[in-house]
């Protein structure tokens, strides 16, 4: 249920990434984990994958495998004005 998602994220969730360094990279799967943590941790770097149980799971996994390097560009070049890398969603 909803009230159970928000008390979690509320308990635990959000303090037990708090307290990791501000380098730390978040990896996300879906949308929904995705624009959460990219609006509720901006001194986080965060990663959004594409969820398994997706449909176009097996593509990107597969283009992320044979375009590794390409991948590895963006990941690295996305940052923001002040040079700080922010959120990058890859699917």
């Amino acid at each position: 249920p909803v009230q159970t998602l928000r008390i979690c994220i509320d308990r635990f969730l959000v303090k037990e990434i708090n307290s990791l360094p501000n380098e730390t990279t978040i990896v996300t799967l879906g949308n929904l984990a995705f624009q959460f943590c990219s609006l509720s941790f901006p001194n986080k770097f965060v990663l959004g994958l594409i969820h398994p149980s997706a449909r176009g799971y097996n593509n990107f996994k597969n283009d992320v495998i044979n375009k590794k390097n390409d991948y590895l560009k963006l990941i690295l070049n996305k940052k923001d004005v002040n040079g700080n890398h922010k959120a990058i969603k890859l699917f």
